[in-house]
């Protein structure tokens, strides 16, 4: 009987003891933040955008229309993103998704890149460059966006729909 109390006692050492399985060892499976488009005068951009309905019935840009390019933190990872259109707090937006594909093995990336050319948003044919900062919430395991940059210029972060899903409010000189 001693003999069983002692091994049950290590078996219980080595549980406790053994791996560490923390919830937040774990990033975020989803990045999503939503833009909004305004020129100088508070007119929404992306109010008359040309758009089609893809097969999971979402709004999408009009193929033909942009370009749009995730740039990897690294070439091992696997993500994949889409672009839909929505309202959101009054504007027609782009939600950007980023969705780890393997969030299981993953590195936390903080910082993401995004490479988008429209010339009904942008007024040209130039490519731009959106990156988007991350802060990790480790009590909800999500990815809270606290800052975002298009070819450098910093746009404001508004609520939009709660605070892991924020909106980002770009006005450009149009």
């Amino acid at each position: 009987m001693r003999k069983v109390y002692i091994y049950s006692l290590l078996l219980l050492a080595i549980c406790f003891a053994g791996c560490e399985h923390k919830l937040d060892s774990y990033p975020p499976y989803l990045y999503r933040y939503y833009l909004a488009f305004i020129d100088k005068s508070g007119n929404d951009l992306l109010a008359d955008v040309p758009f089609e309905i893809n097969s999971e019935r979402d709004s999408v840009l009009l193929r033909g229309t942009y370009t749009f390019e995730f740039i990897k933190p690294t070439e091992d990872d696997y993500f994949d993103t889409t672009l839909i259109l929505q309202k959101v707090s009054g504007y027609q937006s782009l939600r950007i998704d980023v969705c780890m594909e393997d969030w299981y093995g993953h590195k936390k990336p903080e910082v993401l890149t995004h490479k988008l050319a429209s010339k009904h948003i942008f007024g040209d044919e130039k490519v731009h460059t959106i990156v988007s900062y991350w802060k990790f919430d480790t009590d909800y395991r999500e990815a809270e966006l606290i800052r975002l940059t298009i070819d450098d210029v910093e746009s404001p972060i508004l609520e939009g729909l709660g605070k892991f899903y924020s909106q980002v409010l770009v006005s450009l000189d149009k």
